[in-house]
């Protein structure tokens, strides 16, 4: 959530995970205290993959000092207005049009919510989405140390009449592409596709068994992790699973 005086926002999401050709479906909410002279809002879906590394290999070239590698490249940028004040319509009406019809408020993007007067002080709530394209984005990587990163963001911009941010608040979302690698089913929870070599030693071997090696964002991983201790004292196991 962002704050600034009289001003809060918050972007909800249905979930986190997505994979392309999917919709991202989620609700911007804005909190105002009073009449901030709010004009427009706008989400924007943003992906951005970007390498940043130093390469020392020939320093001699550059007077000693390595030389930084950076680039990037946009995966997606899309955008969607939620709200704007209405534009007035700058056009003549007679004085029988003005009498027996309703006033004319003025025009704005189809598909956003408007006001002529404004958004007003209060709690508001505009919906979005974006659907994903089937083709073209990579999954979601970043690493410590790393000098590969691929991020998204849902990335929402409230701004006054004359164009200014009053305010920004973000999102990141997981996209992960599916793969295409066969997933060995476990027909019975007995039975195990796979076993790992955890540690080996004189008085101690340990393994970990696991239904599959392959698995989707949110997907439980169940492993059994089996250890045969020869030593002559008891000691109580605490193995630790560490994910890489």
């Amino acid at each position: 959530m962002s704050r600034r005086r009289h001003l809060n926002a918050e972007i909800k999401l249905t979930r986190l995970a997505f994979q392309p050709g999917e919709v991202i479906c989620g609700m911007l909410l804005v909190d105002s205290s009073n009449d901030n002279g709010i004009s427009k809002i706008d989400v924007k879906l943003f992906g951005l993959a970007k390498v940043f590394c130093r390469d020392e290999e020939f320093p001699e070239h550059h007077y000693g000092r390595p030389v930084f590698l950076h680039n990037e490249k946009i995966l997606i940028d899309r955008n969607a207005i939620v709200y704007q004040k209405p534009e007035p319509l700058l056009i003549e009406i007679d004085d029988a049009y003005r009498y027996n019809n309703e006033p004319l408020n003025g025009i704005c993007p189809p598909g956003c919510h408007s006001d002529p007067s404004g958004l007003h002080a209060g709690h508001h709530g505009f919906p979005f989405e974006f659907h994903l394209p089937t083709s073209g984005l990579e999954s979601s990587f970043t690493c410590n140390n790393c000098p590969v990163s691929i991020k998204y963001h849902i990335i929402a911009s409230i701004m006054d009449e004359d164009g200014t941010v009053l305010m920004e608040c973000s999102q990141p979302i997981t996209i992960v592409k599916p793969s295409h690698a066969s997933i060995s089913q476990c027909q019975s929870s007995n039975v195990v596709a796979k076993c790992i070599d955890l540690k080996k030693s004189c008085s101690v071997y340990a393994s970990m068994k696991l239904a599959k090696t392959c698995y989707k964002p949110t997907e439980p991983m169940c492993a059994v992790i089996t250890i045969n201790n020869r030593f002559v004292k008891f000691f109580l196991p605490c193995p630790k699973l560490i994910l890489n």
